[in-house]
């Protein structure tokens, strides 16, 4: 459930960044050189996932469940997020996207004790024809009935 969660949030994220990755491309690292030696390390880097297909400069990072965004600043000794050409907190799935150098990510974020994980954002593509074949009529249109009966099942209406 946790994997399907994350491809989920990859693939909202990219469609929500609509993100510029040539703007990342010449953004030299502004994160602080080396750690502060009072802020925790982890003795390895956490998982690292990258793909063939990807969007550079771009990261999803899944903290663990008793991790907040807040202790993260903390133990990195710095707020990531002033480095970054884009950030998208993710709450509910404890997790955050973010546009930044790979410096930044690979010689700080994944050393905090508190990540799970860092994965490289993956470009993600629709095609109308398969909106279309999963949803009915033409790409984006929905009747009133069948909105009313979905807003209707989820007690939205």
């Amino acid at each position: 459930m946790r994997a399907f969660m994350i491809l989920l949030s990859l693939v909202t994220t990219t469609i929500a960044c609509l993100t510029n990755p040539h703007a990342a491309n010449t953004q030299a690292s502004l994160a602080p050189a080396a750690p502060n030696s009072t802020t925790p390390r982890a003795s390895t880097p956490c998982p690292y996932h990258t793909y063939k297909k990807r969007i550079p400069h771009e990261y999803m990072v899944l903290l663990r469940n008793n991790h907040t965004l807040e202790a993260h600043f903390r133990n990195l000794g710095f707020n990531v997020s002033h480095y970054a050409t884009k950030f998208k907190a993710l709450e509910a799935l404890n997790m955050y996207s973010i546009t930044i150098d790979e410096y930044t990510i690979k010689d700080h974020v994944r050393w905090d004790p508190g990540v799970e994980l860092v994965a490289q954002n993956i470009p993600v593509e629709f095609d109308d024809w398969e909106l279309e074949e999963r949803w009915g009529g033409e790409a984006g249109e929905m009747s009133e009935e069948e909105m009313e009966r979905i807003l209707g099942e989820n007690g939205a209406g």
